[in-house]
């Protein structure tokens, strides 16, 4: 007895597992060039400023984007993977299911998508990427709608369909090893992994030649920034950071490794700059907490705090009082100081000069008026570097 045939659009249920599979491949590379452990992302490139996009990215229900954006495509395979195997009354549900996912997959990524082009005024091409692909998938099941679709054999589909599922999750896992590999090559190369590990090329340790040499460094450092070392150190290294910047938590343990191997002869100054999104300075009560803290010589302690703290919407006025308290300070006067904001001006002076200096970044790290490159910040390249100046200083 043959088995009955039924409608099914073959073409465009492949083109909507294809769609899934390179999102989920997508999100996988997100998760691995900007986790953690962040180096620079060869994919994006150009004027897309992926970095400080991610950094800012806002959760859903406490779920960052990436991981969000993980699971939307998985499902989405899932569920079509359900269409194709299941022909009896369930198939309409994953029907149903893809559909409705889609469909709020859509307006989410339009949401975030408005908000880097608009809120951020920047933006990240592997996320415009992201929405390009739900957009091909309401396109496709809007096609779907419209077209009706051909009458096929389940056991005909279902042959096709195995050998194609398998040479899709082949290709899937093979571009995710290779990411993934290159991920950990380049992070080895950068400095980020050999950070821990002080392995580097000193021939690749360089500055950034397209900005400037800023020969008066004293400009930009006032008595309020905190620092470490002597002030008549003959090397002084200016880092910009922002405390709700993943590089910059980071990196902060090889700055302090930096400042530990050179204890009289180098000075780091920590100019603290609020990330930009529009006119909206995300970390703020960060910064003006820092320096509060500073004040009161529990600068390292309240780093340490807001570090550990870290969140992509910023830290409540609420959790920095707590982790003032925690650092040795008085949180009734601790509140009062930060809530009357007389630290706010100083915080949007410094992102002007920040701006004006043609920084776009942070970290970023200025070793006597000129910039270190972005892939040399690992130790061994900014010791290597701190060994030149002091070489170039001898008589």
């Amino acid at each position: 007895m043959k088995r009955p045939a039924s409608p099914y659009h073959r073409a465009h249920e492949r083109v909507l597992l294809v769609l899934a599979a390179v999102g989920i491949a997508l999100t996988l590379h997100l998760s691995f060039w900007y986790g953690d452990t962040v180096v620079d992302d060869p994919v994006c490139g150009g004027d897309s400023d992926c970095a400080s996009v991610i950094a800012q990215d806002p959760t859903f229900f406490g779920i960052s984007s990436t991981t969000s954006g993980f699971l939307f495509y998985v499902l989405v395979a899932v569920f079509s993977m359900g269409v194709t195997w299941d022909w009896n009354r369930r198939r309409r549900h994953f029907k149903a299911g893809r559909l409705g996912l889609v469909s709020g997959g859509l307006a989410y990524s339009l949401f975030l998508t408005m908000y880097q082009l608009f809120a951020l005024e920047d933006f990240c091409v592997l996320c415009l990427a992201s929405f390009g692909l739900v957009s091909a998938m309401a396109i496709t099941l809007v096609l779907m709608l419209r077209k009706p679709p051909a009458v096929h054999r389940r056991r005909d589909v279902q042959a096709n369909a195995r050998n194609f599922h398998y040479i899709v999750a082949a290709a899937v896992a093979a571009v995710v090893l290779l990411d993934y590999m290159a991920y950990r090559d380049s992070a080895a190369a950068s400095g980020v992994a050999a950070t821990q590990a002080a392995v580097y090329n000193p021939a690749l340790c360089r500055y950034d030649d397209a900005l400037p040499r800023y020969d008066n460094l004293d400009q930009f450092i006032s008595d309020s920034d905190p620092f470490t070392g002597p002030v008549s150190a003959p090397v002084t290294i200016v880092e910009f950071i922002d405390p709700n910047c993943q590089f910059c938590k980071s990196q902060h343990p090889v700055m302090l490794r930096l400042a530990a191997a050179y204890p009289d002869r180098v000075r780091i100054v920590y100019k603290l700059v609020p990330l930009l999104a529009g006119n909206l300075l995300f970390s703020l009560d960060e910064v003006m907490a820092l320096w509060l803290a500073n004040e009161e010589g529990r600068y390292e302690e309240m780093i340490e705090g807001v570090f550990a703290a870290q969140n992509p919407q910023g830290l409540s006025v609420a959790q920095l009082v707590d982790i003032a308290e925690e650092a040795g300070l008085n949180p009734r006067a601790f509140r009062q100081q930060l809530e009357s904001r007389r630290l706010e001006p100083r915080a949007r002076r410094i992102r002007r000069v920040f701006d004006q200096m043609g920084l776009n970044a942070v970290p970023a790290i200025l070793i006597s008026g000129r910039k270190v490159h972005s892939d040399d910040r690992s130790f061994g390249c900014l010791s290597h570097l701190v060994e030149q100046e002091l070489a170039n200083l001898v008589p």
